[in-house]
């Protein structure tokens, strides 16, 4: 079995089993070292060819290590191999990294998390490079958008952010005001809370 790690939409078990059906022991867990950031182009505008052209608004989530000591909330679940295809064609643009993270039960654990922290898109395709599925993937993307997927001056996609929002209440305020406190815009300048509280969405 392999162990996931997720961030955002991942937080809900619901959306997981989207992807990866006959998933495990979904549950939640803490990681250090890592924050999550608004940095990378949704892929879903492109694939519907929806891509906004009057704002800057269509950000997705990535992991992305920093140097501040956050205690990030996060979800763990367990899949087959037989999943591993799916997972990664949804996930095929991230650096899959293995990483520690503290179990619900206060144990140590390792799963994959998918990092972000990617200077620009020609490092993001030499990753994929290792990987011919992968490859196949980001060319067929790029071939749909000639903008960059690896941004630090985008903001949260808004029906993105409520649904990650509203992941994270359903887990109780201790989750939420994790989630706000420990995700940032593109450029890291904002947490998602002070960027709510300024544009009150």
């Amino acid at each position: 079995m392999i162990t996931i790690i997720g961030l955002g939409s991942l937080l809900c078990q619901k959306s997981a089993e989207r992807t990866c059906p006959t998933l495990k022991n979904f549950r939640l867990g803490s990681l250090f070292g890592y924050r999550r950031v608004f940095n990378k182009t949704d892929s879903d505008f492109v694939k519907s060819n929806e891509m906004p052209v009057t704002h800057n608004k269509y950000a997705c989530l990535s992991a992305v290590p920093c140097d501040i000591e956050h205690e990030m909330t996060v979800s763990a679940f367990e899949i087959s191999e037989t999943e591993w295809l799916p997972f990664l064609k949804r996930e095929f643009e991230y650096k899959l990294v293995r990483v520690q993270f503290i179990d619900q039960d206060s144990k140590n654990a390792d799963g994959i998390l998918c990092v972000g922290d990617y200077k620009n898109d020609l490092e993001c395709e030499f990753v994929c490079e290792s990987d011919p599925y992968r490859l196949s993937l980001w060319k067929e993307y790029k071939s749909k958008c000639d903008e960059p997927m690896w941004r630090t001056d985008l903001l949260p996609d808004e029906s993105y952010l409520k649904r990650c929002l509203d992941i994270a209440k359903e887990h109780g305020t201790y989750v939420y005001d994790n989630f706000i406190k420990t995700t940032y815009i593109g450029d890291q300048s904002q947490t998602i809370e002070e960027y709510l509280r300024k544009t009150n969405l």
